[in-house]
């Protein structure tokens, strides 16, 4: 499991929105759970609320390696490929079927072509991807917070 710790800032149904502080391991992540603070190296992520917590309690999030390691395949490795069987394809193909001279040009046309459609399925399975709750990050334990008497109750603001 891939762990973080943040705080709970709001909790809509069964979710904890909760302020992390932004690291390496964010930039792989697929789970699309974040969002960014204009750029800054805070963001918030929506998570199960596994651990019953409430907002300003601080929390440790996990994600398994797993989900984590797919999302940074779709993300990084999938682009690549399509690029590369792109110019293979082109150099190979290119020429017969675009009707161009030069070898290299058709290869680097349908490299551009097959990068974008790379492009495409990634969206479309990071799309698919982060509706699966395995993708979700989760509360899985409420560090500390205030008192159970200063909390607001859930749902109220």
């Amino acid at each position: 499991m891939i762990e973080e710790e943040g705080i709970v800032t709001e909790i809509r149904e069964d979710y904890a929105y909760v302020e992390v502080q932004r690291s390496a391991a964010c930039e792989g992540c697929d789970a699309r759970c974040s969002i960014s603070d204009s750029g800054g190296q805070r963001m918030q992520v929506r998570a199960l609320n596994e651990a019953g917590a409430y907002p300003d309690d601080r929390v440790k999030l996990a994600i398994s390696e797993r989900s984590f390691l797919r999302g940074s395949f779709l993300i990084y490795i999938l682009p690549v490929l399509f690029l590369v069987i792109g110019a293979v394809l082109g150099e190979r193909y290119g020429q017969a079927v675009l009707g161009l001279a030069d070898a290299q040009a058709a290869a680097a046309l349908v490299a551009v072509a097959f990068l974008a459609l790379g492009l495409v399925v990634v969206a479309i399975g990071s799309m698919r991807l982060s509706r699966r709750e395995e993708y979700i990050p989760r509360v899985v334990e409420v560090l500390h917070g205030p008192s159970p008497c200063e909390r607001e109750p859930v749902g109220s603001g």
